[in-house]
């Protein structure tokens, strides 16, 4: 297998200079390269959708996801956003980098943060919070950010933690399983592979390309792939496409025919049927359920669940 040396993966220390937390925003086209780092992640994704891997689990994200990862633990968020070269004006995510050594090894220790600490711990397999009980936290985030001393900025992203400690629901990322024992190689080829499907999923590829890409055979670039995400190359392609075409029918006016050659998928027929299959129900539909206000808000209001987005009356998950 090779993997783009380019493409960025282990990550060093973030630089705190004295900062309990490191608050970050991205906006048009959220995308996180599959990478890992020492530190702690909080991801908040308050507009956007696509997928995300952490460890060894492959899901889709849409608006109001939000996972806190764990040390040196592998994780990308891989936006449906940048299918359209000019990006969502709309898309918006935030991010936190801390340790518990910027956080202060002395001050976890207390028994008055005991529930921070357990929640820190419990993170190293990732901790996905179900987004019906994120109220108000997109504004919480936005405190941090207009925080003008370290201080301050402390003591918000510490009342923020406890709070994400006393929800009741949030699960696991990864499975109870998980080692991180592949090399540095196989994630690397991942990310690589990762990258051109983004970039290029709108025309034709199969597996025969893939496989020259990574410079494999088909048999044995079918098993990496579904070793590294649980997943076949063809349901991630005909499902990531799906997102993409969620944004743009949610987002623009295009007629379905031109989002579905736009996509990669040349047949009508068969964009209706796999949207269907993954959706739980047709592309217009979708678009009368989900499509922009004149005044930029989405129907129906609320906020979905980031462990399950119901676009649809029914959604179809990746499998195993």
């Amino acid at each position: 297998m090779v993997g783009d040396p380019t493409v960025p993966f282990a990550f060093p220390l973030p630089r705190f200079a004295g900062v309990g937390v490191s608050i970050d925003r991205f906006h048009q086209s959220p995308h996180i390269a599959l990478h890992f780092h020492p530190a702690y992640e909080l991801v908040l994704v308050q507009r956007s959708s696509g997928r995300r891997l952490v460890g060894d689990v492959l899901h889709a994200y849409e608006h109001g996801d939000c996972v806190l990862v764990g040390p040196n633990l592998p994780h990308a968020w891989i936006s449906a956003d940048r299918g359209n070269d000019r990006g969502n004006p709309h898309a918006t995510c935030s991010v936190a980098l801390f340790t518990r050594e910027s956080l202060g090894l002395e001050l976890l220790a207390r028994p008055e943060l005991a529930a921070i600490d357990r929640l820190m711990s419990r993170a190293r397999r990732g901790l996905a919070f179900p987004s019906d009980a994120l109220a108000g936290i997109a504004a919480e985030f936005q405190q941090l950010s207009d925080a003008s001393d370290a201080g301050g900025r402390l003591l918000r992203f510490l009342l923020l933690l406890h709070r994400l400690a006393a929800i009741a629901g949030a699960e696991p990322v990864v499975s109870s399983g998980y080692v991180m024992t592949r090399d540095e190689q196989d994630y690397r080829t991942l990310a690589t592979i990762l990258d051109h499907l983004r970039r290029n999923s709108q025309h034709a590829i199969t597996l025969a390309e893939m496989a020259r890409h990574c410079r494999v055979s088909v048999p044995t670039f079918t098993r990496f792939f579904r070793r590294m995400t649980g997943h076949s190359f063809i349901d991630y392609l005909n499902r990531w496409r799906i997102d993409q075409a969620g944004v743009q029918l949610r987002e623009t006016s295009a007629s379905i025919l031109e989002i579905s050659l736009r996509i990669g998928f040349p047949s009508l027929a068969h964009f209706n049927r796999q949207f269907r299959r993954w959706r739980g129900c047709a592309p217009r539909e979708f678009r009368q359920r989900e499509g922009r206000k004149a005044d930029g808000s989405v129907t129906p209001a609320g906020v979905r669940s980031a462990s399950r987005p119901v676009p649809c009356a029914t959604s179809r998950p990746l499998r195993q």
